[in-house]
């Protein structure tokens, strides 16, 4: 897919997250160990994401907004 949409964000996001994970916890099942919602892991409960999370992605989008006109 993405050899064929190569503008497309949310594959770039994803492995930017994914690639936080392994570097900061040496794992992805590490990082997503529910934390709760201000936790050092990625998530809140398994699978959805808590503040440390959120701002793993932010980092990653917030240059973005640059770039749309």
């Amino acid at each position: 897919m993405l050899d064929n949409h190569p503008d497309v964000v949310i594959i770039n996001v994803a492995k930017r997250w994914r690639d936080a994970a392994v570097a900061i916890f040496g794992d992805l099942k590490s990082a997503t160990v529910g934390s709760g919602k201000a936790g050092l892991t990625f998530t809140n409960g398994v699978s959805h994401w808590n503040d440390t999370g959120s701002k793993i992605i932010a980092k990653t989008l917030l240059p973005l907004f640059d770039l749309v006109h």
